[in-house]
């Protein structure tokens, strides 16, 4: 019985004034090299961020950077409310496993049992695969940014998003058969609470998770308008300027959780001594999904679940308007680090590794890669150099030699220098690998939560192309998709083929290979034919989106030809 109290004093004292302990790992030299990372933004002129450092369930160091307000000179502080973005996602998972619980719902009933508005796609797609990102839907927020709308800026509702799902004809995959991070899924979700419970996501969370866990600034925000006490404005920098980015939404369950460091720390300490849902759902939260071939998911329920210099990792960020956030546990140090900010260029999850470097320095790995590199000559490296193509998708792979290196560049969105460890393998840290059966072919292999799960890629090399002007005319027209309601625009400007689409700028579409341009955002386009050899539409990938099928529905004409 004395042990038994004991335990029950721990857990209240867990779960009240968390910041008034400390532990071996808070000392003054820590908390300086913290604030030497965000000292670019504590300024009066500047948005910046609020951090909670918890270890052992205590807050060991909080603190606010930067201004929650720039027009009214308003600091932001520990409690400072933002939104996160993403990281909603794990209080959506919780709500329908607390549900599955109370045997309101199986993870395995298909949608449409109770989201009759979802398509019917000839398979069923379950609560589990929404969860895990299994479920081959169409990604929302592209579609919606394809459909023309101008996100953040446009205010989206449920019925907007429901209404363009049901537009749609095809899924980017088979159910359970890959990984692809899909909102809709989790707009779906909070679909299922809110009909089954008969209460929103927001009063549902509200009520079972939030005030159960003195979370007492955290919410759903369901409505745009809604007034929010303490709550950071979202900025973005534009021509070096600060510019407000509020996201106009009146639809949960992917966003749109406001929070604090603060509250954020109680909901941590959760996991290690759960007072909401119990150790059930706390495991289920954590569980990593599993594709029908038996590849694991990085993703579990609302949260990515790998590996930090050797260190088990439990991670979401988030991103909505101007607003960033991550919060990143180490389960088997019981430490944690939470960083909401209110600028869109800076990076929370970069920053909660570094506070981990620091916290955690005696027990991560070193930073280099695991095996020696190698020099290899230049003529070796060349030979690697070209233009790699995986299926399916189109997923590109520029790899190029700058100053002696061999560099990789994925989906001409980002590039990254390679470590030779041998002459066949090249590898950055410890995050992935490209290995080559020859210089025709290589497997990409991910140790990180980038790609979702350890399925390796494989890719083939394919032909660069450089058109010309009057052969890039075998393209231009308009085109439609059957999933939109707008029609796209290609022509030929000053020897380049643009892309003109709904309320956005024109994108210049870059030729890769035959048939197969890409565009600064990451689309890969490929164009088909019809049995003449004659271009009759095109096929669109993206990071979010697969085998999405637009028709030509107009030839060329001569004003394409300048």
């Amino acid at each position: 019985m004395i042990r038994v109290a004991i335990l029950i004093i721990l857990a209240a004292f867990s779960l009240t004034p968390l910041h008034a302990f400390a532990s071996a790992r808070d000392n003054a030299s820590n908390a300086a090299q913290v604030d030497h990372l965000f000292q670019q933004w504590d300024k009066p002129n500047s948005p910046g961020c609020a951090v909670a450092v918890m270890d052992g369930g205590k807050i060991v160091y909080q603190h606010g950077y930067g201004m929650a307000d720039l027009d009214h000179d308003i600091k932001i502080t520990p409690s400072t409310v933002f939104l996160i973005g993403s990281m909603s996602k794990q209080f959506t998972a919780a709500a329908i496993l607390m549900l599955d619980q109370q045997g309101k719902v199986s993870l395995d009933d298909p949608i449409r049992k109770y989201v009759p508005e979802t398509p019917d796609f000839g398979t069923p797609i379950t609560l589990r695969e929404l969860l895990h990102h299994t479920s081959g839907l169409r990604d929302q927020w592209q579609l919606l940014n394809l459909d023309g709308w101008r996100l953040w800026n446009d205010l989206v509702t449920d019925d907007d998003v429901l209404y363009l799902l049901s537009r749609q004809k095809e899924l980017d995959f088979p159910p359970d058969t890959d990984f692809m991070y899909c909102n809709t899924g989790y707009t779906l979700l909070a679909q299922v609470v809110d009909r089954v419970s008969g209460h929103s996501l927001q009063q549902f969370t509200t009520a079972n998770l939030f005030e159960p866990l003195g979370m007492s600034e955290t919410r759903f925000r369901d409505s745009h308008d809604q007034v929010i006490k303490h709550m950071a404005n979202g900025y973005d920098e534009r021509n070096h300027a600060c510019a407000l980015n509020l996201p106009d939404l009146d639809t949960v369950g992917p966003c749109c959780v406001a929070t604090t460091v603060q509250d954020l720390a109680r909901w941590d300490e959760n996991f290690y001594n759960p007072q909401v849902g119990g150790q059930q759902i706390v495991q289920q939260l954590q569980e990593r999904g599993e594709l029908s071939d038996g590849a694991r998911l990085h993703y579990a329920a609302g949260l990515y679940i790998y590996e930090y210099r050797g260190l088990k990792v439990v991670d979401h960020s988030g991103d909505a308007g101007g607003y960033v956030a991550d919060l990143m546990r180490f389960p088997e140090q019981h430490f944690s680090i939470a960083t909401l900010c209110n600028l869109s260029s800076i990076d929370p999850t970069g920053l909660n590794r570094r506070i981990a470097d620091i916290y955690l320095a005696g027990e991560l790995e070193p930073v280099q890669a695991t095996q020696t590199p190698i020099e290899l000559s230049l003529d070796q490296l060349l030979s690697k150099a070209g233009i790699y193509i995986a299926e399916p998708g189109d997923r590109l792979l520029r790899l190029d030699i700058r100053d002696g290196a061999l560099w990789a560049d994925f989906n001409y969105l980002g590039s990254a220098k390679l470590e030779s460890v041998s002459r066949s393998r090249f590898a950055m840290e410890h995050f992935w690998r490209i290995d080559f059966a020859d210089n025709s072919q290589l497997v990409w292999t991910s140790e990180s939560e980038e790609m979702g799960s350890d399925r390796p890629i494989r890719y083939r090399r394919a032909p660069a192309l450089a058109p010309t002007a009057v052969e890039l005319r075998d393209f231009t027209g308009m085109y439609r998709s059957p999933e939109l309601d707008v029609p796209y625009f290609l022509a030929v400007e000053n020897g380049q083929l643009m892309l003109h689409w709904p309320k956005k700028q024109p994108l210049l579409l870059q030729p890769v290979t035959t048939d197969l341009f890409v565009n600064i955002p990451g689309w890969r386009i490929r164009f088909t034919r019809d049995k003449r050899g004659h271009v009759s539409g095109f096929v669109l990938n993206t990071t979010r989106l697969s085998n999405f099928r637009f028709d030509r529905v107009e030839q060329p004409d001569d004003r394409s030809a300048n």
